[in-house]
């Protein structure tokens, strides 16, 4: 395998990789397991398509479960659960979500459950109300909670392994510049302030990662979070 460098412009990218004889074409995003791979890192693809299927699944279900009278509404939590929130929440360990996604991502889920409810807009019921109804989590809390619990994962080999020497990879310790101006917020920037909102010191996750038992209590979806709901929400 060898790279052909060519000419930089607008719309081509800085090399070709020819395996073979060969060329593979380059492109800028690609769908790897049933996830959009975007070569800007940016997840605006992906969670369109995650709100789209779970919104194809939860329509096909409304009629079949979870407007049924004889199904009761822990039942339904579950297949919602189960069906439906495990759809988003696909490969949502490794997201780097701005909360302007993750407010996308509650309200289709608030949406959701007001259907099964056959609540309206003129009920004037809030989010959090809806959540506490079926005892389940807003999206959001639980894409935290999964990334941690990942994190705590991929923590736990030793630092020699590939995974470990890649995700402990620092760009300025090995001469890398980021480009001017405001620089793109990293899947471990943005780990480290989950860390830092349940508490925990990210100096420190590496050795309490070793205990499977703590940092599955740090990390655990705590019941405090449980009913969040939309923070905006709850200053009204």
């Amino acid at each position: 395998m060898k790279i052909m460098p060519i000419e930089k412009t607008a719309s081509a990218p800085l090399s070709i990789v020819v395996i073979n004889g060969q060329a593979v074409h380059v492109v800028w995003q690609f769908t790897c397991l049933e996830s959009i791979i975007s070569s800007s890192g940016k997840l605006d693809a992906e969670i369109s398509v995650r709100l789209a299927k779970t919104s194809s699944v939860f329509r096909r279900l409304l009629g079949a479960v979870f407007h049924r009278p004889q199904i009761n509404r822990h039942t339904k939590a579950r297949i919602y659960n189960a069906k439906v929130s495990s759809i988003m929440l696909y490969s949502s360990e490794t997201w780097r979500i701005a909360q302007t996604q993750l407010r996308m991502v509650d309200a289709v889920q608030a949406r959701h459950l007001r259907r099964v409810e056959s609540f309206k807009c003129y009920d004037k019921i809030r989010n959090t109300e809806i959540l506490k109804t079926f005892k389940l989590a807003n999206l959001s809390t639980q894409v935290e909670a999964r990334s941690l619990r990942w994190y705590g994962h991929l923590l736990c080999p030793p630092i020699s392994t590939p995974k470990r020497i890649i995700s402990d990879f620092n760009p300025s310790e090995n001469g890398w510049k980021r480009p001017r101006g405001r620089p793109h917020t990293r899947w471990a920037d943005v780990i480290n302030q989950r860390l830092l909102n349940r508490n925990i010191n990210p100096n420190e996750a590496p050795s309490l990662a070793l205990d499977r038992a703590t940092w599955r209590r740090l990390t655990v979806l705590s019941t405090s979070s449980l009913y969040a709901g939309d923070p905006a929400e709850q200053e009204r």
